[in-house]
């Protein structure tokens, strides 16, 4: 279906891009542009292609970006040009498939890329974690254009690893994809189900929970706990094995307690080992991180969330006492 819009006529509050639906926008000039351009640019992604038409020239296709430089040197006939925006299902596919094309060249023996050509998957983690970090930072700032990059960087890696499991015959994009569908589909039965319907949030999360276990029947406890241990950040491990712990009343769910431990843990420290001379000073030191994440857990809150934001006032204040005076 195409759906016709007239730039005279134009209205940012009632334009809604569809994945089914291409859009064709005529009498566009220079005065309705502007409004129209930045109302895209915030639904389209910038690098999705559009086409373009005015009397008297040949028909454009373009990146939405490279727009603005076209217009602008555009000699505008009386009845302005037209821009058409094909559906943005296919706009989405072509951008993904342009992707994997590019990995499998840059993976190819013949004229590819000898960086790319020499990477494993274990070679890669490295990346992937980093990219990670520097998507969830650039989340945390709330700066969109970074975002898109960052989470670019990250979908590289995504579609990397596949091409080179593809290579080995071992499973490819499309499998991944079709992975996390259906587990999509499978834990979401309010959507999905022959009885689906809207249900309070915490009947979801309790559903997803019931089903993720049926799925994992059987995963032990010793298995989960080993799985956080030994494929997580310390942190993030330890947040997840307490949670775990008090969920299961295997440790007591108790803020005084836990503070109590965590006292005990800094006494430990007492004195003070010698620097790189006693393992039992590290010990010491993992039992009063521990004991941290345990009064964070009962307090309810995230031991990392409140570490970052210790980290940024450590960095700030630091800066401001070697900053000369007068910046």
């Amino acid at each position: 279906m195409l759906i016709t819009l007239d730039a005279r006529t134009f209205s940012p509050s009632e334009f809604e891009l569809s994945f089914e639906n291409a859009v064709l926008i005529s009498h566009c000039d220079r005065q309705s542009w502007p409004s129209l351009y930045e109302c895209l640019t915030r639904k389209v992604l910038a690098r999705a292609r559009v086409s373009t038409y005015a009397s008297g020239t040949e028909a454009r296709e373009m990146a939405l970006a490279d727009l603005e430089e076209w217009w602008r040197d555009l000699d505008i006939p009386e009845d302005g040009w037209s821009c058409y925006i094909p559906p943005q299902r296919d706009a989405m596919l072509n951008a993904l498939a342009r992707l994997v094309d590019i990995v499998a060249t840059l993976r190819s023996p013949d004229g590819g890329c000898p960086w790319d050509r020499a990477q494993t998957p274990i070679s890669l983690t490295p990346y992937v974690l980093e990219e990670a970090y520097e998507t969830v930072a650039a989340i945390r700032i709330g700066d969109r254009q970074e975002i898109v990059q960052e989470l670019g960087d990250y979908l590289f890696q995504v579609v990397l690893q596949a091409q080179i499991f593809s290579e080995e015959r071992a499973f490819s994009l499309a499998d991944v994809a079709d992975s996390i569908s259906d587990k999509l589909i499978r834990r979401h039965p309010h959507v999905f189900g022959p009885d689906a319907g809207e249900i309070p949030v915490e009947d979801i999360k309790r559903n997803w929970e019931t089903i993720k276990a049926a799925e994992r029947a059987e995963e032990t406890l010793e298995d989960k706990l080993h799985h956080y241990a030994t494929t997580l950040p310390p942190l993030m491990a330890a947040t997840k094995i307490a949670k775990k712990l008090v969920r299961q009343r295997l440790i007591a769910s108790d803020r005084a307690i836990a503070a109590e431990h965590l006292r005990t843990a800094l006494a430990r420290l007492d004195p003070l080992p010698e620097p790189q001379s006693d393992s039992a000073g590290g010990a010491a030191l993992g039992e009063l991180l521990r004991a941290s994440v345990l009064l964070a857990c009962h307090l309810n809150l995230d031991p990392s969330v409140a570490l970052q934001e210790a980290n940024e006032v450590w960095v700030r204040d630091a800066v401001n006492r070697v900053r000369p005076k007068g910046f």
